[in-house]
């Protein structure tokens, strides 16, 4: 058997999970037996982009080829993008013939309008809750793309973990063929040897300060005002802590403000987008993740690798707690409430106990990946 052509798709590489989760794919599938190219929209110049590239993985970016031929100014950049985006998808899929496609964004109608070869298979992975991702009008035109497409050619819909099967049902129908499929992530990039101590020492940070964090982008969803209310509580039982906030996003000005407005701003790190997430993991005393809707968070896999203790929401997938350093609470119970079972989260010492960690290893995941692909093994991920 020759190569398989794998064809990854994917709106652009940020730094979120769903985009890290395809450029560790890439840089796993065994290139002896496995062609990709990966194919995203926009060029966002992430470290993803970088390591892709340094790895000779073949990134193809939609926006750029199109910017090269056409230029336009300012916000009419975004009318050929729109204009010639499904002649793109085309092109490049028929250029390619790949035998499997893999999208990890609203895409589909651009597959649907390319028509593969019949004998293409899809799959597509839904990265956030169902409700969420469907809920809006370009998810309407996803939704009703990948029925068009589940008639037409071998079409695997892929879920992050069971709790997402019944509203993908609920939106695609009970004949959707549906697959459990982990977010790998590289396990040990976060296990991390030097103690919190020692790093705190390479970073200049205070040894005997309290720190509590969150990493994710500046979205509603995050529910970022709560976590500085929580924090503003947490304040006055530690008056030293700070809190860090790792990434960025479009209600970063927002939360400036409200930290300004309770006046805790100087307490508060606002890191940015970050490579040595591991290591600020590791200094964390805590990290807090009180988002309003979530599924299951690959960020907090990692802080669990790095034994850092978890407060999240109880709107989070239990099945994320992969260990005893997790612990979920209701939004309901006030932000005092949060701020004092952090405390006790921080003072009482536990030892740290896993349960299927290896299941998490990105290693082990792109090769059930490798096998759903070649149907070499329908067990990994039963049908549901």
């Amino acid at each position: 058997m020759g190569k398989m052509k794998i064809l990854q798709v994917v709106g652009g590489l940020g730094m979120g999970g769903a985009e890290n989760l395809v450029a560790n794919y890439c840089m796993n599938f065994d290139s002896d037996q496995n062609e990709v190219t990966l194919l995203c929209v926009a060029n966002y110049h992430s470290v993803y982009d970088r390591k892709l590239q340094e790895e000779g993985i073949h990134v193809i970016y939609l926006n750029d080829i199109i910017d090269r031929w056409i230029k336009a100014p300012g916000l009419f950049q975004k009318i050929p993008h729109f204009i010639l985006r499904p002649f793109m998808f085309h092109y490049f899929i028929h250029k390619l013939k790949p035998d499997v496609i893999h999208l990890h964004a609203k895409l589909s109608a651009y597959i649907a309008m390319s028509k593969p070869t019949r004998n293409t298979k899809l799959y597509i992975t839904i990265h956030s809750d169902p409700d969420v991702w469907f809920d809006s009008k370009r998810g309407k035109i996803e939704e009703q793309a990948i029925k068009w497409l589940m008639k037409r050619y071998r079409t695997c819909v892929i879920e992050l973990h069971a709790e997402m099967g019944d509203s993908i049902k609920k939106r695609l129908g009970k004949e959707v063929d549906l697959r459990i499929l982990k977010n790998g992530i590289e396990l040990n990039q976060f296990r991390i040897i030097d103690e919190n101590y020692k790093l705190r020492q390479i970073y200049k940070i205070n040894l005997n300060r309290k720190i509590i964090g969150h990493i994710g982008r500046f979205v509603w969803q995050k529910n970022h005002i709560f976590l500085i209310e929580v924090f503003k509580c947490f304040q006055m039982i530690y008056p030293d802590s700070e809190l860090w906030l790792v990434g960025d996003g479009v209600l970063r000005s927002e939360c400036e403000q409200k930290l300004r407005e309770y006046g805790i701003f100087d307490k508060t790190v606002f890191w940015g987008i970050r490579t040595d997430i591991p290591q600020l993991l590791k200094m964390m005393d805590l990290i807090i993740f009180p988002s309003v809707i979530e599924g299951l968070s690959i960020t907090l896999i990692e802080a669990q690798v790095t034994e850092t203790l978890i407060l999240a929401s109880d709107q989070i997938a239990g099945e994320t707690a992969i260990s005893n350093l997790i612990e979920f609470k209701s939004l309901d119970e006030g932000a005092l409430s949060w701020a004092q079972k952090a405390k006790e989260m921080i003072e009482q010492h536990r030892e740290t106990v896993y349960t299927n960690i290896e299941e998490w290893d990105i290693k082990n995941v792109v090769n059930e990946v490798e096998m759903l692909y070649r149907d070499e093994n329908r067990q990994i991920a039963c049908n549901r």
